[in-house]
């Protein structure tokens, strides 16, 4: 397998990860499988979402995670990242009326608030510190682009810091772009990914060990970057013994427990903690040509958690396992195909293609047309029933309003015999 042909088997699985993924954000496991049995294509969510029409996406149409990072992988000039080339794609990108985050679909918090400070010059908006998994996706390109991890560490922290300054987040970025390098090289790691996850782990926190200066100069503290890292070995470490899903689960959900105020149940929230541990574990478990499907049939973050699986099998099989009906299917193919080739051979843009930004400012507009032209025929939500207590409340209220019309009734009335009398 070449190097060129796990590239781009990398960025295309990723592509249509969060393309097959997206249909299924915010909803559960088991109503997803209540509804459509069985995941195998891009899949309209309408039926699932009835009561909020409004969360409807087109089905193939990618989202901003894959905006996002399609465009920092044309941000690499002699195969270090250009932060200016990738701000200016943002500034220079249109604005779609109705929109507040022009041609990016479907965007994070974090990804909202980066797009409001680069493009709205809001640079007085404060860096949130808010955990968000899609944010890791823009660590795709490094993963060959970057000669050593210090090349690697010394660009990615910046842009990952431009969004947020949580450093699970940061860490995440680097882990994920670390385990894809070392996936894509000539003699890649076999076996368990939990295994080598460690590996890689530790190799980062040994340098950010040894390079406290550097990560401080990048605007990160460094100790809370390894506490961060020492919480992805914890996990890694337990996935190592987990056979199936359930297990898997209730492992990271303990971990991520510990930082959380509200405790969680499912590994498919959106956070880095979560996602990426149970994306290497999935990829681990589960055959390659059904991890797309299988990712995206868990809900909750689903569109992050597919794409950084496909990226992962992409990686592994060099995109052999690559579902076709997927790639037949894909909303904006030939280009998608034409750029994911153009980056796996490593061929330089110089500038950010006006033809693209242009085909995501069309593509935008015509989600948003379809989905105002659902909504606009898309029934009245049903009234929830009522509690007891608010039952009882409204009946008092409805008595009052009632003894008050008949008592001003019965007052005007008096009032008028006084005055005839």
């Amino acid at each position: 397998m070449s190097q060129n042909d796990k590239l781009f088997g990398m960025m295309l699985n990723a592509v249509l990860g969060d393309a097959l993924g997206s249909a299924f954000d915010g909803l559960g496991k088991a109503h997803i499988k209540s509804i459509f049995k069985e995941i195998s294509g891009f899949t309209d969510p309408a039926e699932a979402i009835r009561d909020y029409p409004e969360r409807w996406k087109k089905p193939g149409l990618y989202t901003s995670i894959s905006q996002f990072m399609l465009l920092a992988s044309m941000s690499f000039t002699r195969r270090r990242f250009n932060e200016r080339l990738f701000t200016e794609s943002i500034i220079s990108s249109p604005e779609i009326v109705d929109l507040d985050h022009g041609i990016f679909r479907n965007p994070g918090q974090l990804e909202k608030t980066y797009i409001r400070r680069i493009k709205k010059s809001a640079i007085n908006l404060q860096i949130p510190d808010q955990p968000e998994a899609g944010i890791m996706l823009i660590a795709l390109p490094f993963a060959f682009n970057s000669f050593e991890l210090t090349d690697l560490i010394s660009g990615l922290i910046p842009l990952a810091r431009s969004f947020t300054s949580n450093s699970h987040t940061v860490s995440g970025a680097l882990i994920l772009a670390s385990l894809l390098k070392e996936l894509t090289d000539d003699d890649p790691p076999s076996g368990n990914l939990a295994d080598f996850s460690c590996v890689v782990n530790d190799r980062i926190m040994s340098l950010i060990s040894s390079s406290s200066g550097d990560i401080f100069r990048l605007g990160v503290n460094p100790d809370s970057l390894l506490d961060a890292h020492r919480k992805f070995g914890e996990i890694f470490e337990n996935l190592k013994n987990a056979d199936d899903r359930d297990k898997a689960e209730h492992e990271i959900c303990r971990v991520l427990n510990s930082i959380l105020k509200t405790h969680v149940k499912r590994a498919t929230v959106n956070h880095p903690l979560s996602i990426l541990p149970y994306s290497i574990f999935m990829a681990d478990i589960t055959g390659p040509s059904e991890l797309l499907f299988a990712a995206a049939g868990e809900g909750g973050c689903a569109s992050c958690l597919a794409s950084i699986c496909g990226a992962i099998i992409g990686c592994r099989h060099a995109g052999k396992h690559t579902p076709p009906v997927l790639v037949r299917n894909l909303v904006n193919k030939k280009r998608i195909l034409s750029i994911c080739e153009n980056i796996s051979e490593r061929l330089e843009p110089g500038i950010i293609p006006a033809d693209f930004i242009k085909s995501e400012e069309l593509l935008t507009i015509k989600e948003l047309d379809e989905l105002k032209s659902r909504l606009k025929h898309a029934k009245d939500k049903k009234k929830k029933p009522s509690r007891p207590v608010d039952r009882e409340r409204e009946l008092s209220k409805h008595v009052v309003e009632s003894w008050t019309k008949i008592d001003k009734a019965k007052w005007k009335k008096d009032r008028e015999k006084k005055g005839r009398d």
